[in-house]
């Protein structure tokens, strides 16, 4: 016995040993073999933390999982993640592991998968991640293929997907995706049992909701025979919120690549009530819905019978009929009445051109005021014909009493509208619109509409739009939000172009307006972040273009006023463009010209040129955060200024200039301006001992400036500073730095104190001191460079003492001539005193022999 027990023991740790030794043997096998088929020319960046094995979840099969698989995008979807998963489980036939060959898989589990599909305008999509190769052409040999497929169950659970078509706009959302499946894949023949399960699927096409957040079971018991590769409904029921369907027939593969089908289908809504076909209704479904009161007849049916292949499609039809609805919410008076339904879509077979969709009627009455639609389309996919007409008469003020409409407040008015259009969308692309019908009507009178997210009421006095083929009139319009008006009149030019053929949209308009505030409207959109609203810019429409001329008497925005404001908008190519736009501002006047561009994924970008007229300087502070953060002097400035200057800067968070890209230059003209408690001049004031300097006078201002790359930069300019002549030039940034250089010509008595000399020998002369002023504007450097004066004071004293010795010079000089003049003027007397004693003499002895002559 005790040989019994030793023997079994050692039985037993062998074969927990083995149940623990076997998973370590194949997990290197099996991390290669996974890795190698993950890591095999994908475009992708496919990662995994590790593969587990063993033999306990599922014995005596062997279980292998891999846990938080990872598949990320590379170029042109770098860094999306297309695909993630919790855990892959699958159970494999030890047997095959042990003698080699195939590798059978029993069952698969996928827990908590994430699928993430993009697709580009261009049709480029984030799954395509195999390279493509001319061997991906020729037939593959599956005969030593490693892995053989003998599934019995295989269970999906919480998975969600996401697909985004930029090239289709369409957009599908699924979450919380729970599937299993059981049948014998090793049979040809059997049963395959599954379940399926939807929490929330959405469904949007060109912005439109088709389903929003519906949810979805389906049982579905098929009966697969794989060797004929045909498999046939048995039992099966769907259920799309509370449309119930049921499907009959089978579906069957001609060939192996599944390009050709025949089907044999028909479906039918088995619970035939009108409030099923409601809940399809996105808005509908949403509200209250269980307590929904509902009668009517409701039938839906359909039938597909055919082949289908590249070249071709098979038979199909659907009829929907809906007779005598009505359906009134719980605790609303008012109930949707007589609502008749008749629809068929059907295609004899071939091509989807052959399609033909007849809604022949859907009627409606709300307090007997009907509304009638009715289209009719052929040949949608080669030419479009369609003839469509509706007509009705919408009293908005009984909505409230239709539908729960927690998010709006208030509505009220009445909707006039009638429109009918005839005819092939290929006259409208080659402009043969008189073989269009298009003509209608639209008159609003007296709306009224408010909501908890809307900052004021909307109001709607009136307005009549006429619709005819070519354009769109509109005229007497009038709407009032909160405070502000606007009054528009004007047309709309190919609007069957634009809406059908994605044609370019021209039109004009003249808006006219009392006042109107801007902040509440300045973007299409708001987030939250940490207790401040931020808007965000609005990308502006392709393939319109629009002229307008506005007239405004008042318009705020933000902080600002601003008064007579006119000027002409001109979109075109998705940029705005503001021609001759004058307003009154900040105490002046402005002329500008610019434009507004924002298209995705470049910033929102503007430009202006413009003249400006005696702008208060303070207001200018107050009222614009460039002046704040880049001209901060100008907080300690009161004055005017007018100039001439550009400016062009990205936009950020709501609509203000990211300053970083902001790039301006000008030339400014600042008569007169008082600069006070400015902390620069304050300190000047100080090392210069002159108070003149802490709170002066600027005279004569007329900077030239540049602003790039977050710094003010002024040009050397030269002013006057009380009545000391300034040349100044320098720099000041958005870090709050500045750096700059300015001589100031000053008097030399005005500077005796600050070097405590006497410098009265230099009275009447101006000297230059050069200061420099660093730090910021809070807490400035400044230094003063006596150099200059050092320099003034030797030139002043060479120049007195040239002075004197030329003045002693002279003197000697002047001496000198003083006595050669005296000197000379000696010897003239001598010489004039000779020579009239000699002329004497001569005459006498003239006198003497004339005497002798005569007598």
């Amino acid at each position: 016995m005790k040989k019994f027990l030793i023997i079994f023991t050692i039985i037993i740790v062998l074969i927990l040993a083995a149940l623990v030794s076997i998973p370590l043997l194949f997990k290197g096998q099996i991390i290669e073999f996974v890795k190698e088929q993950a890591s095999q020319n994908v475009n992708a960046a496919v990662d995994f933390d590790d593969v587990g094995l063993n033999l306990f979840s599922n014995f005596p099969k062997l279980t292998m999982s891999v846990d938080n698989i990872t598949v990320v995008n590379r170029e042109p979807f770098e860094g999306d993640t297309l695909f993630s998963l919790d855990e892959f489980q699958a159970a494999l036939d030890l047997k095959s592991l042990v003698f080699g060959g195939e590798i059978n898989i029993i069952s698969i589990l996928i827990d908590k998968p994430q699928i993430n599909i993009g697709v580009l305008e261009d049709g480029r999509a984030s799954y395509d991640i195999v390279p493509k190769t001319p061997e991906e052409t020729a037939e593959i040999d599956t005969s030593e293929t490693m892995i053989s497929l003998a599934i019995q169950k295989y269970e999906i659970r919480d998975a969600c997907l996401s697909y985004t078509n930029d090239s289709t706009n369409m957009y599908v959302e699924v979450d919380g995706l729970n599937h299993e499946g059981n049948g014998d894949f090793a049979q040809s023949l059997f049963t395959l049992y599954t379940q399926t399960s939807i929490a929330s699927l959405t469904l949007k096409m060109e912005g439109t909701p088709y389903l929003n957040k519906a949810d979805m079971e389906i049982k579905a018991n098929i009966e697969m025979d794989l060797d004929n590769m045909k498999y046939t409904f048995k039992e099966n029921e769907v259920r799309l919120n509370r449309l119930f369907l049921n499907f009959d027939g089978w579906v069957a593969m001609l060939d192996t690549a599944g390009e050709e089908l025949e089907l044999d289908l028909t479906f039918n809504a088995p619970k035939a009530e009108f409030k099923n076909i409601l809940s399809m209704v996105p808005y509908i479904y949403t509200q209250d819905f269980e307590g929904l009161k509902a009668e009517g007849q409701l039938s839906l049916n359909g039938e597909i019978k055919g082949v289908y292949n590249e070249n071709q499609v098979p038979f199909f039809e659907i009829n929907l009929n809906v007779a005598n609805g009505m359906f009134q919410y719980p605790d609303l008076p008012t109930p949707v009445e007589q609502v008749n339904v008749d629809l068929q879509i059907r295609n004899p077979g071939k091509t989807l051109d052959h399609t033909i969709i007849d809604l022949k009627k859907f009627h409606l009455a709300i307090l007997k005021e009907p509304v009638d639609f009715q289209v009719l389309v052929k040949t949608p996919m080669s030419d479009p014909y369609i003839n469509a007409h509706f007509s009705g008469n919408i009293n908005l003020g009984e909505a409230l009493n239709i539908f729960p409409m927690e998010d709006i407040t208030e509505l009220k008015g009445l909707i006039r509208s009638n429109f009918r259009f005839k005819g092939n969308i290929s006259d409208i692309e080659n402009n043969r619109f008189r073989r269009i019908t298009a003509a209608g009507s639209i008159t609003l009178a007296d709306i009224l509409y408010a909501a908890p997210d809307l900052p004021v009421k909307i109001q709607i006095p009136g307005g009549d739009l006429n619709i005819s083929t070519q354009k769109a009139s509109l005229k007497n319009f009038k709407i009032l939000m909160g405070k502000s008006d606007i009054s528009a009149y004007g047309e709309l030019n190919n609007i069957l172009g634009f809406g059908f053929e994605d044609q370019t949209l021209k039109g004009s308009l003249t808006i006219k307006s009392n006042y109107f505030d801007i902040d509440p409207w300045m973007t299409g959109e708001e987030k939250v972040e940490e207790d401040t609203i931020v808007y965000d810019a609005v990308p502006l429409p392709d393939k319109v273009e629009f002229t307008a001329n506005a007239s405004f008497n008042k318009v705020h925005y933000d902080n600002l006023d601003l008064t007579a404001v006119k000027g002409k908008l001109i979109l075109k190519n998705r940029i705005l463009k503001m021609i001759g736009l004058s307003a009154n501002l900040v105490k002046g006047s402005m002329i500008a010209n610019g434009s507004y561009k924002y298209i995705p994924p470049e910033a929102p970008h503007v430009s202006f040129d413009m003249d400006i007229s005696k702008f208060d300087i303070p207001e200018m502070f107050k009222t614009f955060a460039t002046v704040e953060k880049l001209v901060p002097v100008a907080d300690n400035m009161t004055g005017t200024v007018s100039g001439k200057l550009d400016m062009h800067t990205d936009l950020g968070d709501s609509l203000m200039p990211e300053l970083m890209t902001l790039r301006s230059q000008g030339t400014l003209d600042i008569p007169r301006a008082s600069l006070e408690n400015y902390k620069p001049m304050i300190k000047a004031a100080e090392i210069l001992k002159n108070e003149k300097l802490r709170n002066p006078t600027i005279k004569n201002f007329k900077p030239s400036y540049e602003i790039k790359d977050g710094r003010f930069y002024l040009k050397p300019t030269t002013f006057k500073v009380n009545d000391y002549k300034v040349t100044a030039s320098g720099s000041n940034g958005l870090d709050m730095t500045m750096d700059y250089k300015l001589d100031i010509e000053m008097p030399a008595s005005d500077i005796s104190a600050m070097v405590n000399q006497d410098l009265s020998m230099l009275a009447g002369n101006t000297i230059t001191i050069e200061m420099f002023a660093a730090g910021t504007n809070t807490n400035p450097k400044v230094r003063v460079s006596l150099d200059k004066v050092k320099k003034a004071v030797a030139e002043q004293v060479k120049k007195i003492v040239k002075k004197e010795a030329d003045k002693k010079k002279k003197e000697l000089e002047d001496k000198a001539k003083r006595e050669l003049e005296k000197k000379k003027k000696q010897e003239e007397a001598k010489l004039k005193k000779e020579l009239d004693k000699k002329k004497k003499k001569e005459e006498d002895k003239l006198k003497k022999k004339l005497k002798g002559l005569f007598k």
